[in-house]
């Protein structure tokens, strides 16, 4: 039950700029702000830095399961997004030990705080300070994908797979298409034969979120932002409001991209990703500038 689904707000962010510096859209938005989670004390303040960490994450429609995970970091002074993806099934150490992707259902079925159980667990897991974070319902994704014409994607492999139990559909044929919402949420929860399940799943999800990012990014689409608000913010809970999301989108504007996936390996026979800490590490001071001293 996979859709990587936030970085559709991650993209209303960019496309919020756009909306800003047309000057339109801005008293919409402002009368709909996002639902509020538990989060507690889980989030940290922006350091001297001035790096800002998003968690962004995709929670499926029949249960409560986040099976999309993904931090995105803002270096001003570097000039770059970072990308990291979390697996799925990263192993976490709550409760004996589970699967990343149960902790939001597993802190809810329990009465803690949700929000605040998950933000606290991948900030562990990723050595990242969370700033600020969006819990996205998959609902929204077809109807964002449609509501700004679909995306253009190189299919480079047949998928073919039906799981009524989800409502799940996906039959696609290889070649350069225009992928409406149904086929995008097709494209990026599939991972039924993929050798390396999940991990191949990721890599999908990037490469169709680096197409979605390009194609809707312009000055065409300004006008569908009010419309493709009113869509997605029914569906989300997030400690950002309007104000932020125009900040931040009007100062990453140029910015290069980088995406990269938790270091880790299949554990023998579990069906989890075990995570190669030191490799982490490396990566989170190498390409995402920070470290303890941040």
């Amino acid at each position: 039950m996979n859709v990587k689904k936030f970085f559709l707000i991650f993209t209303l962010i960019l496309l919020a700029a756009l909306a800003a510096f047309a000057g339109v859209v801005v008293g919409f938005v402002s009368s709909k702000p996002f639902a509020l989670g538990e989060h507690g004390d889980a989030l940290a303040p922006v350091g001297p830095d001035g790096i800002v960490n998003f968690l962004l994450v995709g929670k499926d429609h029949v249960g409560e399961n986040t099976d999309v995970i993904m931090v995105i970091s803002l270096n001003p002074n570097a000039k770059k997004i970072s990308i990291l993806s979390v697996p799925r099934d990263t192993r976490v150490e709550l409760s004996g030990g589970r699967k990343i992707n149960s902790v939001y259902s597993y802190a809810d079925a329990r009465g803690w705080k949700k929000e605040e159980t998950l933000i606290e667990t991948v900030s562990n897991v990723t050595g990242l300070p969370i700033h600020y974070y969006a819990i996205i319902n998959l609902r929204a994704f077809r109807e964002v994908v449609d509501e700004l014409g679909g995306v253009e994607f190189d299919v480079e492999r047949p998928y073919n797979y039906d799981d009524p139990y989800q409502d799940l559909h996906i039959h696609l044929q290889p070649g350069v298409q225009t992928l409406d919402g149904e086929q995008s949420e097709g494209l990026i929860r599939y991972r039924h034969d993929y050798a390396m399940g999940d991990i191949d799943r990721v890599a999908v999800q990037q490469k169709f979120i680096s197409a979605f990012l390009e194609q809707k990014l312009k000055v065409q689409y300004i006008t569908k932002i009010p419309a493709v608000y009113d869509k997605v913010t029914d569906y989300v809970v997030s400690n950002l409001t309007v104000n932020d999301l125009l900040t931040y989108a009007k100062a990453v504007m140029g910015y290069g991209a980088e995406t990269y996936t938790l270091p880790g390996t299949t554990g023998s026979g579990s069906g989890y990703w075990i995570q190669d800490g030191a490799k982490t590490r490396m990566l989170i001071e190498e390409k995402f500038g920070y470290t303890d001293e941040n």
